[in-house]
Parts: C-alpha cells; structure tokens; sequence
C-alpha cells in the first residue's frame, strides 16, 4: 500500500522526486513506531546518491539495477561464497482467490452467443413471411 502517490505530467520521468517521497515515508513509517523500513523498486528508482545515506540511517532497500558491464564483470569475479540462490516464498492466494469457486469454462462461448443471436434472428425474420 503506498504512501504517497504523486501525480505528475506524462512528460516527466517516474523517478522525478522519488527520493523525496521514499524520504517522507521512511519519516513517516518511523514516527508511527515502525523500526524496520524496506524501500523497493524497479530500475528507474535506484537513486545512487541516496544509497549510503539510507543505509547510515538503517534503512533497507531493494532496487534492480541495469547490468552495466562493470557490474557484470564485479559479480562474475565473485567468490562462490559470497552469494547464495535465492528462493522465492510460495505465493499466497488472495481472499479473493480463496473463495472464488471453480467452475468449468465454455469452450467458446461468444460462438454460442453469436449462434443464439442468428438463431434468433433467422426465426424473426422468417416468421414474417
């Protein structure tokens, strides 16, 4: 859930002022008595400049990061010891998944459809007659 949503012009970028927001709700997460803050984003909300500064401020945070060719080369030359695979959690169903029933599908139900639809007017237009 966000916690701030800002709208902005289809001509910006989508990391305009991000770190500002990510600055008023880790604020915002503090003051409410909250001691562990994760930030998350794509790509385009990894702000460098801002890394070490969340960090010193015991801030987590997750963001991708394009795969430069220095970077690649930084992590090819990694130890094996220095990473692990990670293992994605299973993913929990929603509520509404958990009570949605299942039921079986149509094969191809506009095809009914449109068959009860001609059906219908064949009979129209033929009982005129």
């Amino acid at each position: 859930m966000p916690n701030y949503v800002a709208n902005r012009s289809g001509n910006r970028p989508s990391h305009d002022n991000a770190a500002f927001y990510f600055d008023l709700a880790v604020k915002r997460c503090r003051d409410a008595g909250f001691r562990k803050v994760d930030l998350r984003g794509d790509t385009d909300f990894a702000l460098t400049e801002n890394f070490d500064r969340w960090d010193d401020d015991g801030v987590e945070f997750v963001f991708g990061l394009d795969a430069m060719p220095n970077l690649v080369q930084i992590a090819e030359n990694l130890d094996g010891s220095a990473w692990k695979t990670m293992r994605r959690r299973r993913r929990l169903k929603t509520p509404r998944e958990l009570r949605r029933a299942k039921r079986p599908r149509e094969r191809n139900p506009p095809a009914k459809w449109l068959s009860m639809r001609t059906s219908v007017a064949i009979k129209r237009t033929t009982s005129r007659n």
